[in-house]
């Protein structure tokens, strides 16, 4: 493998020179633009990787890039990952994964990881920064999260619109007939947020969210739509049923629905639900999942732009679609 004292020789000049030329330092001390044109000419042509235990010694970039990964359950992960690496590769950036146990903040995690001082950070999933620990923020590194916007000032988040993707389903199900809705999601941060903007969605086309049929389980993902059908099957509650609900993430929804089946209760015959995320098995099962389909590739690609400086550093919304499938009908007369 080529290095520095390598080039210098093909180069004819001092390995000082090319250090600083190599490192973007060669205003330092001025270099003519013709030894810096050749030295970066040599150094391409031999492949030059630099050392990165070398450029954490003298302070300098390290060219790591630490991603953090709220929850490794996460159905958009290997994608993203893929998306963040191949970008990473392109630009010349290695990436240090490490993730947080049950999804909640873990500062000796995060220790570890910083001790390495990646460059910046990406943050993989939806979180409240406010509970994490202040002094992670103190290096005003780049903090790039991909998930719900986050709406937090230290963070830059790449995300979807989230008021125009609930508007997008709740248009959809006033559009076939629907009068009434319910809401299902678990205890997330994202959930909640979610669960507010669809309340303002609702309110703004006339519709009405019932009560009894909102449901915010205690638990998370697929343990969740368990416990909003075991919920909605009561008997107290279901006197007072919907004719569709809006699921906060379709591993609720998925959950949810197989639960009614087993109940006796046909989607969407008996009631239409339709969710959030898009996910791989959303097309899959039967029925089919009518969901807000997330760009994850194009997310994870506008981060890696803001980190190299492709792009400027600013939060970024994507505008969301919304792929109807077979969960959502006209309500039974």
């Amino acid at each position: 493998m080529a290095n520095q004292k390598e080039i210098a020789r093909l180069a004819n000049v001092s390995q000082s020179v090319v250090s600083r030329v190599l490192s973007g330092r060669s205003k330092d001390r001025p270099i003519s633009e013709e030894t810096v044109a050749r030295v970066r000419q040599i150094a391409e042509a031999l492949d030059y990787q630099p050392n990165q235990a070398a450029r954490m010694l003298v302070g300098g970039k390290t060219r790591l890039i630490g991603v953090i990964v709220r929850s490794f359950d996460d159905q958009y992960l290997t994608k993203i990952l893929q998306e963040l690496n191949k970008r990473a590769l392109r630009s010349g950036y290695t990436l240090l994964v490490v993730g947080f146990e049950n999804g909640e903040f873990d500062a000796k995690e995060i220790r570890l990881l910083c001790n390495y001082r990646p460059d910046a950070f990406v943050v993989i999933g939806s979180t409240d920064f406010a509970k994490w620990d202040g002094a992670f923020f103190k290096d005003e590194k780049p903090v790039i999260q991909i998930g719900v916007p986050a709406h937090d000032p230290r963070v830059i988040s790449c995300g979807i619109d989230e008021r125009e993707a609930a508007r997008l389903i709740v248009t959809h199900l006033a559009e076939l007939g629907h009068r009434t809705v319910g809401v299902i999601g678990d205890n997330s941060a994202a959930s909640r947020l979610r669960l507010a903007i669809v309340k303002e969605a609702l309110a703004a086309q006339g519709l009405a969210c019932l009560l009894p049929c909102c449901f915010m389980s205690q638990q998370r993902d697929t343990a969740a739509g368990t416990d909003a059908a075991a919920y909605f099957l009561d008997d107290s509650v279901r006197a007072h049923w919907p004719t569709a609900v809006v699921a906060l993430e379709d591993l609720v929804a998925l959950a949810f629905i197989r639960r009614l089946g087993d109940a006796g209760v046909a989607v969407p015959a008996a009631l239409s639900v339709a969710s959030y995320d898009d996910i791989e098995s959303a097309v899959l099962v039967r029925p089919a999942l009518t969901t807000i389909h997330q760009p994850v590739q194009s997310l994870a690609g506008a981060g890696m732009d803001m980190i190299t400086g492709t792009s400027e550093r600013a939060s970024v919304l994507l505008t969301p679609t919304l792929q109807v499938r077979e969960s959502t009908a006209a309500p039974r007369k």
